[in-house]
C-alpha cells in the first residue's frame, strides 16, 4: 500500500541524490565552472541539498525578469538573465526546472551556449 510506495520513493530519492552528489563532486574536482538555470523552488532545493554546489556556483540564471537581481538566503549568487552566460560562459549548466526541454533548446538555439548541460528531470542526464 501507501507505506510500500513511500519506501520505493525514498529509495529512488536516495539513488538520485547519490548520483547527483557524485556528479557535482566530479565537476568541482575538475575545477569546472557551474551555473544553475532556475531560481524557483527546484533550484533552491538543489542548492540547499548540495552545499558544495552552492559554494562553487558561478551564477544562477532564470528567464523570469522579476527574479533578476535577487539573492537567496545563504547563497551568494545573484539571479541574472540567461543572456549573462553569453559574456560569462560556464563549463556546466545544471537545469533545475520543470521546463527543462524548452530551456535546453534555448541554451543551444537561442543563446548558442556550448556548456555541458545537466538536466535533472525526469532523470539525471548529461548533454554535451
Amino acid at each position: 500500500g501507501l507505506l510500500k510506495e513511500a519506501e520505493k520513493f525514498q529509495q529512488r530519492f536516495k539513488k538520485y541524490r547519490y548520483e547527483l552528489d557524485h556528479l557535482i563532486q566530479e565537476i568541482i574536482t575538475k575545477r569546472k565552472t557551474i551555473a544553475i538555470w532556475g531560481a524557483g523552488s527546484f533550484g533552491i532545493t538543489i542548492m540547499s541539498l548540495f552545499q558544495s554546489l552552492s559554494k562553487n556556483l558561478a551564477t544562477i540564471v532564470d528567464r523570469d525578469y522579476r527574479k533578476h537581481g535577487l539573492t537567496f538566503l545563504n547563497f551568494d549568487s545573484i539571479v541574472r538573465p540567461p543572456e549573462y552566460l553569453i559574456d560569462h560562459p560556464v563549463d556546466y549548466i545544471i537545469v533545475c526546472s520543470q521546463y527543462s526541454s524548452e530551456i535546453i533548446e534555448d541554451i543551444r538555439m537561442k543563446y548558442s551556449l556550448s556548456a555541458t548541460i545537466v538536466s535533472l528531470t525526469p532523470r539525471i542526464e548529461i548533454i554535451k
